[in-house]
């Protein structure tokens, strides 16, 4: 009874897997295109992306700051029955004058001399921050790369372990019904018998064991990957005999310390860092720029100024 109820089990939950496998899709994939659709749909490096645009822009800002200022302004004064008291010898009439508006505009320009480094230690500081980004990106980009790999060869180990299960699975099954033949002839006893089926039934949950770890290995790559997770992926089988020749470790090592982006990250965050402690000094060195401008005013019924330009040091 007990073995009935098991096969109607096992027929309910393989006609509900069928339907289920029906409604998704079935998509193969190789390494290379993998690693490729990772990176391409990889947040992180979207994320990466938007700071290489942003210490750029950092950048773009530290040369501006070399280039000359402009500033212009105008201002517009309504005065209320102001007093107006001039200390001159021919004040008498101006002192009765009525002085209700008030106009005054200007344009200063400034160019920077010194600014004791400070935009100079800004300028490479901002540069090293840009090269900074981008190997921190190319640091991630391999991060995901590798990542993806690891979840490829998951997914291939996952599938070759069902295989080898299935074959197990077969065979058992044919001795199962070769023991029953023998049994039913008298020449097993049932005892064995059972032990070879009890066998059997340890092979069916290994077997959906590895059916369920290959279900998560297959929905974290499509994670991974960006895809829906009802995708069902088939690997490459012949990706692995694709494989270079092992190298010795002092190889490996080499190409570590050569190729490692994260370490040459740091290192250009660290000229950064020096470069921002010496132009936080050079904020107590005096700065020097050239100076000009030019300054129009007109008080109605008292006094024009016009082509008051000025030039200078500051």
């Amino acid at each position: 009874m007990n073995k009935k109820i098991r096969n109607i089990f096992g027929v309910l939950l393989f006609s509900m897997s069928i339907s289920q496998i029906s409604c998704q899709e079935t998509r193969a994939i190789s390494l290379n295109e993998a690693v490729k659709l990772g990176i391409e749909n990889s947040k992180n490096l979207k994320i990466d992306a938007a700071k290489i645009e942003e210490s750029t822009a950092q950048l773009l800002e530290a040369n501006n700051n070399q280039l000359p200022s402009l500033k212009l302004g105008a201002t517009y004064l309504h005065l209320f029955s102001p007093n107006v008291n001039l200390k001159t010898e021919s004040a008498g009439a101006a002192n009765s004058l009525k002085i209700n508006d008030v106009m005054y505009a200007s344009a200063n320009l400034s160019y920077p001399i010194y600014a004791g480094g400070r935009i100079k230690y800004g300028i490479q500081s901002a540069e090293y921050l840009v090269e900074a980004s981008k190997l921190s990106s190319e640091n991630d980009k391999e991060a995901i790369a590798y990542n993806i790999s690891q979840a490829y060869n998951s997914l291939f180990k996952a599938s070759q372990i069902i295989k080898v299960l299935e074959e197990n699975l077969s065979a058992s099954q044919k001795r199962d019904e070769t023991f029953l033949k023998l049994e039913n002839n008298g020449l097993m006893a049932r005892n064995d018998r059972l032990k070879a089926q009890l066998q059997t039934s340890n092979i069916e949950l290994q077997l959906l064991d590895a059916q369920n770890n290959y279900s998560i290995a297959n929905i974290n790559m499509d994670l991974l990957l960006g895809l829906p997770e009802t995708t069902i992926l088939k690997v490459d089988e012949d990706y692995i005999n694709e494989i270079s020749e092992n190298q010795p470790v002092s190889y490996y090592l080499s190409q570590a310390l050569q190729h490692r982006k994260d370490l040459q990250a740091l290192d250009y965050q660290r000229k950064a860092a020096n470069l921002g402690t010496k132009a936080a000094k050079a904020e107590n060195l005096p700065s020097l720029a050239i100076t000009g401008g030019y300054v129009a005013a007109d008080i109605p019924g008292f006094v024009t100024i016009t082509n008051a330009i000025n030039i200078g040091l500051g």
